[in-house]
């Protein structure tokens, strides 16, 4: 009895302190995948434009350069 009373102690602090401060990762992980959703979605127009688009398709220096802002993005 002892020992679960120790451990539900220790989850009730742990739970008390996230919610009083939660982990500020989450707010970086967020900011992350948002700037990684905007460069995907500007590398998938430049290339979907590129392939379908006859008027005016980005030239291939455009589309490479999407593509290495998605690669920094996701690293």
């Amino acid at each position: 009895h002892f020992a679960a009373g120790q451990a539900g102690f220790t989850i009730f602090v742990i739970v008390l302190f996230n919610l009083i401060q939660p982990d500020p990762p989450a707010g970086q992980l967020r900011t992350m995948a948002a700037r990684y959703l905007r460069r995907s979605t500007a590398y998938f127009a430049a290339t979907r434009n590129a392939l379908l688009l006859a008027d005016a398709p980005p030239t291939a220096a455009e589309v490479d350069a999407a593509r290495g802002a998605v690669a920094a993005a996701a690293s």
